[in-house]
């Protein structure tokens, strides 16, 4: 019975969404979208903050709510993770991958990055979207603060800071998974719960 409960604690723990308004609280809702290139028209870099909870984890996927008017413009764009520094972004921690706006469709549709970085525990991150100057990609915003893990948080656009609860977030949804420091001690445990499980029947 201990094991069945450890073993359904672990595949509840395997993946955790820490901030997500793309799918939950009002849903899908875009108040607009703001273009992800430097110059000379667009906002960007773009920017939203998210932050860890108690333990340790490891960011496994990352959605991203994009279009672009002109996908085949021939522009890029880059998804990177950067530390927090005084509630806005701080420095370049991992770039998450630098795409083709090909990639992207002409109504907003969520951008899905598999990754595997680690996170600190209790720590404010974000996630920020740079494009290219022929870039027409642009990165969608919400009309509310609604959803997990994102009124108490930060958003960057056109070099500023906004607090989620004052200006319109952008949308994204940050998945997460415990350290395989952590599996590696669910699966021990796993073992001594079966040997005390054995000895009993014994």
């Amino acid at each position: 019975m201990a094991l069945l409960s450890l073993t359904a604690t672990a595949k509840h723990a395997s993946a955790t969404v820490i901030y997500d308004n793309v799918t939950a609280g009002s849903g899908a809702i875009s108040g607009g979208t703001a273009g992800v290139a430097i110059a000379p028209t667009a906002h960007g870099p773009l920017g939203d903050s998210f932050s860890t909870g108690s333990t340790a984890t490891t960011l496994t996927d990352l959605k991203l709510l994009l279009e672009d008017t002109t996908p085949s413009d021939g522009g890029t764009f880059k998804v990177g993770l950067y530390s927090n520094n005084s509630n806005s972004p701080g420095t370049l921690i991992a770039t998450l991958g630098t795409f083709s706006d090909s990639l992207l469709n002409a109504s907003l549709t969520p951008f899905d990055i598999t990754t595997s970085d680690a996170l600190a525990a209790n720590t404010r991150y974000w996630i920020e979207v740079t494009g290219t100057t022929t870039s027409n990609a642009g990165w969608s915003f919400d009309t509310t603060n609604v959803g997990t893990g994102v009124a108490s948080e930060y958003n960057f656009y056109n070099g500023g800071v906004s607090a989620n609860n004052s200006f319109t977030p952008y949308q994204m949804e940050v998945v997460v998974s415990p350290e395989p420091v952590s599996w590696s001690l669910m699966v021990a445990v796993s073992g001594v719960v079966a040997v005390i499980l054995k000895r009993r029947r014994s």
